[in-house]
């Protein structure tokens, strides 16, 4: 007679994809339950992620808006705001990204209110397009938080960082991204660097964007595309002797890759060396390079 015991089972059922008994057992745990808002809450939940990380292995009986209908029985029992975040974590899972703004957008206004209700109500407005609202939900989140930042205001601050990034507001991405450097100095990994080197470029700041980019290939030597970027770079920046380096190591490592011909062959043409050059840009063509005979046809004339 106590609901748990069949909460617990039916989350063991679910996991054994024995999805009638694990049903069976929360329709029990309704019926024994005193506090039937937590018994709906839980179903939900076991509904939700069933439809979320089980989605290959359909029931009949249950979907997403099963769970949003078990989700609003525990509101209406007892109107907690976690029921509404979950209502709008389910709305989100099934696309419609308008209402689960609106509820979330209703929860900044609750108890519940923090830097990660702001962030899921920026993830609604990315999905529907409108980028103005994401950063602004964006700044929100981080304002969470009080300078100077610790290290949980990290992922809004990254997350700012490529709102920004994907807006074309390059120097602002970056401040954000040298922001969340400072806070996570200890686990950046290679994908930070690179996607930091991005905005770098991109905001014409050529020599961080050098020096990233080398911090990329410095965590991880066998990642064909980090040299590719150098190589790109390099030309860019009229650095063509060392491009041609960058781009022969990039050979060594990844034969197969067109991109590593395309920018010694480049980088060959401009300084001079167009019959090896042309080769080059010849065999990154051969390859599948959709750029290389474009730069053929201007070095060969």
């Amino acid at each position: 007679n106590v609901a748990d015991g069949y909460i617990y089972r039916a989350r063991l059922r679910t996991s054994q994809k024995i999805f009638d008994s694990a049903e069976a057992d929360m329709e029990q745990a309704l019926k024994v339950a005193d506090n039937k808002a937590y018994v709906h809450y839980q179903y939900a939940q076991l509904i939700f992620q069933k439809e979320v990380y089980q989605s290959d292995q359909p029931y009949s009986g249950w979907s997403f808006e099963k769970a949003y209908q078990e989700a609003q029985e525990a509101y209406n029992i007892n109107p907690m705001p976690v029921c509404r975040q979950q209502q709008a974590q389910i709305r989100y899972a099934q696309g419609q990204y308008a209402d689960a703004f609106n509820i979330y957008e209703e929860l900044t206004h609750s108890d519940i209110r923090s830097a990660d209700i702001f962030f899921a109500a920026s993830q609604c407005k990315a999905q529907l397009g409108e980028t103005d609202q994401q950063i602004a939900l964006l700044d929100s989140a981080v304002n969470m938080f009080s300078r100077p930042y610790v290290k949980t205001a990290a992922p809004y601050i990254l997350a700012r960082a490529q709102a920004l990034y994907a807006a074309k507001k390059y120097r602002p991405a970056i401040s954000d991204y040298n922001e969340y450097g400072e806070l996570m100095a200890a686990q950046l990994d290679a994908p930070f660097y690179y996607q930091r080197e991005q905005a770098e470029v991109d905001g014409h700041l050529y020599q961080q964007a050098l020096n990233d980019i080398d911090k990329a290939i410095e965590l991880e030597p066998s990642a064909p595309l980090y040299y590719a970027e150098k190589a790109s770079l390099l030309v860019r920046v009229g650095k063509h002797q060392d491009a041609i380096t960058t781009a022969q190591q990039l050979i060594r490592l990844s034969p197969d890759f067109s991109d590593g011909y395309l920018f010694l062959g480049l980088a060959q043409c401009l300084t001079n060396q167009k019959a090896e050059g042309i080769k080059n840009l010849t065999k990154a063509k051969d390859l599948g390079n959709a750029q290389a005979q474009t730069l053929i046809e201007k070095y060969a004339k």
